[in-house]
């Protein structure tokens, strides 16, 4: 297997699944129902809406950096306001980042993954790498509220 086919397996693994991880970020969002999405089971955490909504942005961050764009963190919209969005238009965002960003790794050579990114000090490899970490990292608390989101009201 190159190292762009584990690389594109590694993403497809995280947000599709199967995964040895746990559900798959897809796996934990594709039966939300909007009120589950939005709600805040959690004193002064996220919903998973706008979870969802900070890894897209993140997602589309690298894709961007890929593409050759140089531009700072601090421009990436950190938490995007879901507020006049329905669920099903966050989660449909996320899998065209997804599909996005599958696509631009389609393009890569083996030897570009050592390429540092545009105006970056880490390659395309940490890039992507960072970005798998970064969505389970955030999978992780999606399912606790997820779990959280079940339970009957006290």
């Amino acid at each position: 297997m190159t190292l762009k086919e584990t690389t594109a397996a590694h993403l497809q693994r995280a947000f599709r699944g199967p995964s040895a991880h746990g559900p798959a970020l897809h796996e934990l969002i594709d039966d939300l129902t909007e009120e589950q999405a939005k709600a805040k089971p959690l004193a002064d955490a996220h919903s998973i809406a706008e979870l969802v909504a900070h890894v897209t942005s993140w997602i589309d961050a690298i894709t961007r950096r890929l593409a050759g764009e140089q531009f700072s963190t601090a421009d990436v919209d950190n938490f995007p306001d879901v507020n006049m969005l329905t669920f099903t238009e966050v989660a449909a965002r996320f899998t065209r980042a997804h599909e996005r960003l599958l696509e631009s790794v389609s393009r890569l050579t083996d030897d570009d993954f050592m390429r540092n990114v545009a105006g970056r000090d880490y390659n395309i490899l940490e890039a992507l790498n960072f970005i798998v970490d970064h969505s389970l990292y955030h999978a992780g608390q999606i399912a606790l509220l997820k779990k959280a989101c079940a339970l009957p009201s006290r």
